[in-house]
């Protein structure tokens, strides 16, 4: 099911029907071990979404949005290597939605790491604004087919400056055997929320029922807010802190 979208290796001579066929009539001109390529036909909920939600408040100013733009950019890398799409929202006391061509969730990354690249900062912290806007963008996604696709993983290295990385695995969590689908939040911040619903009550059980892991990532040397675990915990989603190691950034598993 679903429109063609990429190429792809054959997996066997059940796919051969979709092979390319000029390097097809070239095989069946010159057999060989290595079958023609063929077309990708995987539909767009398999391959999974993230949204990135970056605090652009003024304490993030300076190094911190550094920080900040660097890691977004790399994790924006291995979201296209994993065929994920990809939504941007940045926040202060206000959330501000990119959408590309009208849509919120894009493959365009390298749009969307220009986007990240952006480095000014001012005001306040609201929290329950951007993960609103993310959330309704997640709600108007179609239910998602539960079938194993290259997903996320958002690992611990002390020897790299980004501690995330891809692998193989399903497009689904768990939690007591209840599958979810591979849809994420990547939360990036510095500090305690001081404008809206500062506990986002509503927020994480929203997620929680459709699903999206909430990963968060605290930016400095400080103890992080409770309310980054609580959207964490209720959302299986992972919780990190970035801090400067050297002349790199090292993402590290709270």
């Amino acid at each position: 099911g679903g429109s063609p979208r990429r190429w792809s290796p054959s997996r066997g001579f059940n796919d051969l029907s979709d092979s390319d066929p000029a390097e097809m009539a070239q095989w069946a001109r010159n057999p060989t071990p290595y079958l023609p390529r063929t077309l990708d036909r995987t539909s767009d909920s398999t391959s999974g979404e993230l949204a990135i939600l970056r605090d652009i408040s003024g304490s993030m100013n300076g190094l911190k949005a550094k920080w900040a733009s660097t890691v977004i950019t790399r994790l924006i890398e291995i979201a296209k290597k994993n065929w994920m799409r990809v939504g941007y929202i940045e926040f202060n006391h206000r959330s501000k939605k990119h959408s590309l061509d009208g849509h919120f969730f894009s493959r365009d990354h390298d749009t969307v790491t220009m986007l990240a690249k952006r480095l000014t900062c001012d005001g306040y912290t609201n929290y329950q604004d951007p993960l609103k806007d993310a959330l309704v963008e997640f709600q108007k996604l179609p239910t998602p087919a539960m079938s194993p696709r290259s997903g996320l993983s958002l690992g611990s290295s002390s020897s790299t400056s980004s501690s995330f990385s891809s692998s193989r695995s399903s497009s689904t969590h768990s939690r007591n055997g209840i599958h979810r689908p591979n849809r994420h939040i990547l939360f990036l911040t510095d500090g305690l929320p001081n404008q809206g619903d500062c506990r986002v009550i509503d927020e994480r059980e929203l997620a929680t029922s459709l699903g999206v892991a909430v990963h968060t990532v605290f930016i400095g040397y400080q103890r992080s807010p409770p309310v980054l675990d609580l959207l964490s915990n209720d959302t299986l989603g992972e919780r990190f802190r970035a801090v400067r190691s050297g002349s790199t950034i090292r993402v590290e598993r709270r």
